[in-house]
């Protein structure tokens, strides 16, 4: 099977391929892979550089690595979970034989990236894949060496190919698959030794810069008067003497004098002179770019974050509806109990 990783800037959600739900295990499972070039390949992603959080030295477990991720990740992965939430609720007659409402796939569905507070760092879990005890995720650091996963430092630099392998469907939520393949470590630069002085050793003769330029012999322009402009001294050794006989043949003629003189035409032209309509245009174009351009205000962030709790909010209430409704259900089949023991006892008497 062959392999292509797309950045997060090229992928294009229209090109997710879902599979109909199979069971595995105790769950269903709607496999994922990305279509390129009328083929059907492994969702794989590059992410942008990460900031790793997990001490790998005193976490015995590894199951999951935590990084600080840039807000264009975060953006990337909660389209993902909508396009996601959205498949299912569209397949869901196909997949589950019936139609489900919106809001309770809503309120089903567990992202997959938490939300954050506003200034605060935006932090990811990802799982890494363990088998009989080994990690199978792969681990290389700046040179593409294999170095094992306690080699990671914290808080140090790190890419991660991560697998968007499946949408899961469990009894109580359903959720997006990802797993990491492989992690990249770029040392800070402070990991690095760099001498500020060169340590460069050759054998060719070392060249004194001092030597081949004499900044007292070059000739420096002496401005006496601004508006007749400079006033250069040609060293002797370079003053070129016109012979006599030759001085005659380099006066200009009367005749040609008056050609040479600018014409009055010329001089008028640059009130004549436009800017084509053309150039205004692709300013105004410019102008537009930047403003679409523009960092997000302070209002809309507001209203994200109140949309983030408003979610949250949601699927805590229809988790209390669940214990509720399943309270209720409870009492009722104890009252039934109830029932069917005075019915016997009344039959005894």
């Amino acid at each position: 099977m062959s392999y292509s990783v797309k950045k997060l800037s090229d992928i294009d959600l229209r090109n997710i391929m879902y599979e109909k739900p199979k069971k595995v295990n105790t769950y269903y499972q709607s496999n994922i892979n990305y279509q390129m070039n009328g083929r059907k390949k492994p969702f794989m992603i590059q992410t942008p550089y990460s900031i790793n959080k997990t001490n790998f030295k005193e976490d015995k477990k590894h199951l999951t690595i935590e990084m600080e991720v840039p807000k264009e990740m975060y953006d990337f992965f909660i389209n993902l979970d909508e396009h996601n939430a959205e498949k299912a609720f569209n397949s869901s007659k196909d997949w589950f034989n019936q139609e489900i409402p919106k809001d309770i796939i809503d309120d089903y569905y567990k992202s997959s990236i938490k939300p954050f507070k506003e200034g605060a760092p935006i932090k990811m879990k990802v799982k890494i894949p363990y088998y009989n005890g080994e990690c199978q995720t792969k681990i290389y650091d700046n040179l593409r060496n294999t170095i094992d996963l306690s080699s990671i430092p914290q808080e140090s630099n790190i890419i991660l190919i991560l697998h968007v392998n499946a949408i899961r469907f469990l009894k109580q939520n359903f959720y997006t698959d990802i797993y990491v393949t492989q992690i990249k470590v770029c040392y800070k630069k402070d990991d690095f030794t760099i001498p500020n002085i060169c340590i460069v050793e050759d054998d060719q003769n070392d060249l004194n810069v001092d030597d081949l330029i004499d900044s007292e012999n070059i000739p420096k322009p002496e401005l006496e008067n601004q508006e007749s402009g400079p006033n250069l001294e040609i060293p002797k050794e370079l003053h070129l003497e016109i012979p006599k006989e030759l001085e005659q043949h380099l006066e200009i003629p009367k005749e040609l004098e008056q050609h040479l003189e600018i014409p009055k035409e010329l001089e008028e032209l640059e009130q004549h002179l436009e800017i084509p309509k053309e150039l205004e245009i692709k300013e105004n174009l410019d102008l537009e770019i930047i403003q679409m351009e523009e960092v997000p205000s302070r209002e809309q962030l507001r209203k994200e974050k109140i949309e983030r709790k408003l979610l949250e909010s949601r699927k805590e209430y229809q988790y209390a509806c669940n214990i509720f409704k399943q309270a209720e259900e409870l009492v009722q089949i104890k009252n039934n109990r109830i029932k069917e023991l005075e019915e016997k006892f009344n039959k005894l008497n």
